[in-house]
C-alpha cells in the first residue's frame, strides 16, 4: 500500500511522520528523509546539485537531483531495508525532475514485492505528487494507493 500526504509547509506533515512512526515496532520501521539519502548519493557520484530557480543566467536555488532518472537508486535503497513499514518525508526537497521517478521507485516496490505486507507513506508539498497522481488516480484501488491533502484549520471565533 502506498499512501501520499501532502501539504504546504507548516501544516503537521512531519508531525504524522512522528505519530506514524511511534505506533510501531522501531525494527518494523523504516522512516527517512529523501534529502539524507541524496546526500549519501551525492558521495557517491550518483546525484548533484542541479538548477531550480534562475533568472537571466544567475542561479538563485539549486536542489539536489538524480543524474540519471533511470537509476533505480531508491528502490534498491528501500529492497536492503528490513522493514515492513515505511516512512519518506520531504519529497518536495529534490529537484522536481526526480518526483516521477521516484514515486514510480517506490510503486514498483511497494506493488513488486514478495513481502506479505509493505505499507510506504510519503510526505511532500503537493506539486511533488500532481503528475505521478495525475498517471495514476484510479489505476490502483483505493486499497493500495491513496492521497490525502492536508488542509490548514478553518477555525473562527464567535465573538466574546
Amino acid at each position: 500500500m502506498i499512501t501520499l500526504i501532502s501539504g504546504a509547509a507548516g501544516i503537521g506533515k512531519t508531525f504524522l511522520k512522528r505519530e506514524m512512526a511511534s505506533e510501531y515496532a522501531e525494527k518494523d520501521v523504516c522512516k527517512f528523509d529523501i534529502r539524507e539519502v541524496y546526500r549519501k548519493w551525492q558521495k557517491a557520484g550518483k546525484a548533484f546539485d542541479k538548477p531550480d530557480l534562475q533568472a537571466d543566467g544567475v542561479v538563485l536555488n539549486t536542489m539536489p537531483a538524480m543524474r540519471d532518472n533511470r537509476w533505480p537508486g531508491l528502490y534498491e535503497y528501500l529492497s536492503r531495508q528490513q522493514a515492513a513499514f515505511y516512512i519518506i518525508d520531504s519529497l518536495d526537497e529534490v529537484h522536481p525532475d526526480d518526483y516521477a521517478s521516484l514515486l514510480e521507485q517506490v510503486e514498483q516496490f511497494a506493488f513488486h514485492t514478495d513481502a506479505p505486507f509493505i505499507h510506504i507513506v510519503v510526505l511532500g508539498r503537493g506539486l511533488a505528487f500532481r503528475d505521478y497522481w495525475q498517471k495514476k488516480a484510479g489505476y490502483y484501488p483505493s486499497s493500495k494507493l491513496n492521497l490525502y491533502m492536508l488542509e490548514p484549520a478553518n477555525l473562527a471565533t464567535k465573538g466574546d
